[in-house]
């Protein structure tokens, strides 16, 4: 055996090669449909380090594909493993090891349980630390799928929370050894801020006159978000505020209940139902209020992106919305137990317009300040190089 200074020539040059090249990141996920973890990972690859770090993607549900072209639009390699199901999706774990040896990959990255339970396996496998993001309260899963996430929790080398209410039950939950780093979503502050223009088209285009007061919402229509409550309170603020006008974007599961229950509460004229909307600026920008009135959240998207367009902000006190919101400065927080909380809430910006504004520029400079993805994807990319070192 060839040696240099005592070392092992064939091993200088395997050091020499990974010096010499870019660190190989795959990112993993169930879907790219349009979910908040799901939106992190286009936005994120604008602002990475591309000289140090190469990016791909993969993910497992057929036909939740609706961001893979933005990804293959920026230049990233996306690889589809095709499952069906959870089922299909834990017994790929021996190809996504194989696809890891194939293709060079230094760290896997992945996002949500079950995507962590296969990366966990697999990177065992062809021995790639696995560093795995949690995006949501772990009491909130599936029991089957908590137990095969804490019973793999420990087959990881770095473990990042969406926000510190995370992070806490992450360590409940699973009393974990592994390193975990709270990293705070953030959003693209130069895309996210408000178009005074877009918003004055968007209110002649649904005929709602430039001086009512718009409260609005961005959601996936499941049940986690309480919009039948949502609407309950419009109806109830309707009555006392007939200038009111709401707009709800989104789709989902509860769509057609949704719609029912307009017409049912009356609010057929008042509320816009614009279905699910590919660049939601505009009616970010359309919108005086942002009112979220979710039941569990880690730390949502939508939330700074409303905050970003200079939205005041109604907002339930669960998940990471407590880190976000300084209540009374750039927005108002509320039990998600209570729509007299609410409605309260939703009437003091009603008889006080001018806190609308001022809350609004509050919510913007909260964004910039701690909530950017410059800032996200530095602090992640900080993790990947302790790994590689």
């Amino acid at each position: 055996m060839f040696l240099i200074n005592g070392v092992p020539f064939q091993y200088l040059e395997i050091q020499f090669e990974l010096l010499n090249r870019k660190t190989e990141i795959l990112h993993l996920i169930k879907s790219l449909g349009r979910g908040g973890a799901e939106m992190l990972l286009p936005i994120s690859y604008k602002y990475a380090s591309h000289d140090q770090f190469e990016y791909s993607y993969a993910y497992f549900l057929k036909g939740k594909d609706d961001l893979v072209y933005l990804l293959k639009e920026n230049g990233a390699q996306v690889h589809s493993f095709e499952a069906g199901g959870n089922r299909e999706i834990l017994l790929s774990a021996f190809s996504l090891a194989k696809y890891c040896k194939s293709n060079k990959v230094d760290i896997i990255h992945a996002h949500l349980p079950i995507a962590g339970v296969v990366a966990r396996i697999a990177g065992r496998i062809a021995k790639i630390p696995v560093v795995y993001t949690e995006h949501n309260l772990m009491e909130r899963y599936h029991p089957i799928t908590r137990f095969l996430n804490k019973s793999t929790f420990a087959m990881q080398a770095h473990v990042v929370s969406v926000s510190r209410d995370v992070e806490q039950s992450i360590r409940k939950h699973t009393n974990t050894k592994v390193p975990v780093s709270t990293v705070l979503n953030g959003i693209d502050t130069l895309q996210f801020k408000r178009d005074l223009t877009g918003g004055e088209e968007l209110r002649k285009q649904y005929t709602i006159p430039m001086d009512a007061t718009v409260i609005g919402f961005v959601a996936v229509f499941r049940e986690q978000k309480q919009l039948p409550v949502w609407l309950k309170v419009a109806a109830t603020i309707l009555k006392s505020h007939p200038d009111s006008y709401f707009l709800l974007v989104g789709a989902g599961p509860l769509s057609d209940e949704i719609e029912n229950l307009r017409d049912t509460l009356g609010l057929t004229n008042r509320l816009i139902l614009p279905g699910l909307k590919e660049n939601v600026r505009q009616h970010l920008s359309a919108m005086d209020i942002f009112f979220m009135s979710s039941k569990f959240e880690g730390l949502p998207l939508a939330l700074l992106e409303a905050m970003a367009c200079e939205c005041a902000i109604v907002a339930t006190k669960v998940g990471g919305i407590p880190e976000v919101i300084e209540s009374g400065i750039s927005g108002l927080l509320v039990s998600d137990q209570s729509q007299q909380e609410m409605a309260e809430a939703l009437r003091f910006y009603l008889t006080n317009k001018e806190e609308i504004k001022a809350h609004g520029i509050a919510a913007r400079q909260r964004v910039e300040e701690a909530f950017s993805i410059q800032r996200m994807v530095k602090e992640l990319e900080g993790i990947y190089r302790s790994l590689i070192a």
